[in-house]
C-alpha cells in the first residue's frame, strides 16, 4: 500500500500538485516526496534513481545512465528549487533534490575524498552538485517545457491524455443549462455569464502557471550548466567524469526555443532568457560558439547552437524595457568575452557596423 501510495503521489505531483498555483500545495507535495524516501526506500530509489545500462555500453565511456522512471519530478524540483517565486516551495524542492542527489551518489559509486569534503560543507540552503542522472532529467524536462509556446501547450504537457480546453466548461455548462431550462432565456443568460467568468478564471490560472513554470525552468537550466560546465579545470566537485558538449547533447533544449523566449512579448521571459544565455556563454560555450571562427554555414550549426551573431543586433534594437537592459548588456559582454584567449575574433561572428547601429539606437532611446 505504501508503494502504491508513493506511485500515486508521483502521478499527482507531475499532473497537478507540482503545478498548483497555491504555493502551500506545491511545497507540501515536495515535502511528502522527500519524506517518502525513509518509508519505502527501495521503491523511492527505483523511481528517482537511474541504473547504468550495461546493454547500452560504449567502449570508451562505459555504461550510460538512462532517465529515471520519475525523471519529470526530478526536473520539476530542480527548477522550483532555483526559480519558484515562493520561498517555501523553493526550500522544499531543494530538500527533495538534495535527497535525490545524495541517494544517487550513495548508490552509484563509492565516495571519493572530494565527496566527503563536499558533504562537510553542504548546508540546508545549498545544492549538492548533481550527478549524471539528475543532469539528464533536468535537461530533458527543460526541453519539453521550453517547447511550449503558450499556456495551453503547457497544459498538454502536464496532462497529455485529458488535454482539456479552456472553453470545455463553458460548452458543457451551456448544454446542461439548455436541457434543464429550455425556453427560459433568463436562466440561459445566467448560465452563460457563469461559464464565461469560469473560463476567464481558468485562463488566468493557466497564464499564471505558464509564466511561473517557464521562468523556473530558465533559472534552473542556467544553474545546471553552471554546476556541470563543459570544461572544469578546478576540481572534481562537479563530477566532470567525461568531457561533453551541450551542443551535441540531445537532451538539451533546442536553440529555437531559447530564441523565441529572447524575442517574447513578455519582459520577464526576455530577462530570464538573457540571463540564461549569459551563463551558456560562460559554461556551455559550444552552444554559442562554432568550432570554426566566422563559419556560419548550415553545416557548422546544429539545433542546439544559438545564432547570437545575428540575433544580438535585433534584440538590442528591439528592446524597449529599461529594466531589462542590464541583463541584455551583461549577456552581450559575456558573449564577446567568450572569444578572449581562444584566438577568435568576435567581429567575425558579430557584424560591427550593425551592432554599433543597434547599440546607438538603444542608447539614444
Amino acid at each position: 500500500e505504501k508503494i502504491a501510495s508513493l506511485c500515486h503521489l508521483v502521478f499527482l505531483h507531475e499532473t497537478k500538485l507540482g503545478y498548483d498555483n497555491n504555493a502551500s500545495v506545491r511545497s507540501g507535495s515536495y515535502k511528502a516526496l522527500a519524506a517518502a524516501k525513509y518509508h519505502v526506500p527501495k521503491a523511492w530509489n527505483g523511481l528517482f534513481l537511474v541504473e547504468k545500462d550495461s546493454d547500452n555500453c560504449d567502449a570508451t565511456e562505459g555504461p550510460q545512465p538512462r532517465l529515471a522512471t520519475a525523471s519529470t519530478t526530478v526536473g520539476m524540483a530542480w527548477g522550483a528549487s532555483k526559480g519558484d517565486p515562493a520561498g517555501e516551495v523553493a526550500r522544499s524542492a531543494l530538500a527533495f533534490v538534495n535527497e535525490v542527489i545524495a541517494a544517487e551518489r550513495e548508490n552509484g559509486r563509492e565516495e571519493s575524498p572530494s565527496d566527503s569534503k563536499m558533504k562537510e560543507t553542504i548546508s540546508g540552503n545549498e545544492t549538492i552538485p548533481p550527478g549524471e542522472g539528475v543532469h539528464k532529467a533536468v535537461l530533458q524536462y527543460s526541453k519539453s517545457i521550453l517547447r511550449c509556446k503558450r499556456a495551453s501547450s503547457l497544459q498538454e504537457v502536464i496532462n497529455p491524455v485529458a488535454t482539456p480546453t479552456i472553453l470545455s466548461g463553458a460548452v458543457s455548462g451551456n448544454s446542461i443549462g439548455g436541457e434543464k431550462a429550455h425556453g427560459k432565456s433568463k436562466k440561459n443568460k445566467q448560465s452563460s455569464e457563469s461559464s464565461t467568468s469560469t473560463s476567464e478564471a481558468e485562463r488566468e490560472e493557466m497564464e499564471e502557471r505558464y509564466e511561473r513554470v517557464v521562468l523556473s525552468v530558465l533559472c534552473g537550466l542556467g544553474w545546471m550548466v553552471s554546476c556541470r560546465p563543459e570544461v572544469s579545470d578546478t576540481t572534481e566537485t562537479y563530477a566532470s567524469i567525461q568531457s561533453f558538449r551541450y551542443s551535441e547533447n540531445h537532451f538539451f533544449p533546442e536553440a529555437s526555443s531559447i530564441v523565441r523566449l529572447m524575442q517574447s512579448s513578455r519582459g520577464s521571459f526576455r530577462r530570464e532568457a538573457f540571463a540564461l544565455v549569459g551563463k551558456l556563454c560562460q559554461f556551455a560555450r559550444s552552444v554559442v560558439l562554432s568550432d570554426h571562427a566566422g563559419d556560419t554555414s548550415p553545416e557548422s550549426q546544429n539545433d542546439n547552437m544559438l545564432p547570437l551573431g545575428t540575433l544580438i543586433p535585433s534584440v538590442l534594437s528591439a528592446e524597449r524595457d529599461p529594466t531589462i537592459f542590464a541583463s541584455l548588456m551583461e549577456m552581450i559582454l559575456t558573449y564577446i568575452a567568450v572569444f578572449q584567449g581562444n584566438g577568435n575574433d568576435p567581429w567575425k561572428y558579430l557584424d560591427p557596423s550593425l551592432f554599433t547601429k543597434s547599440l546607438s539606437k538603444t542608447v539614444r532611446r
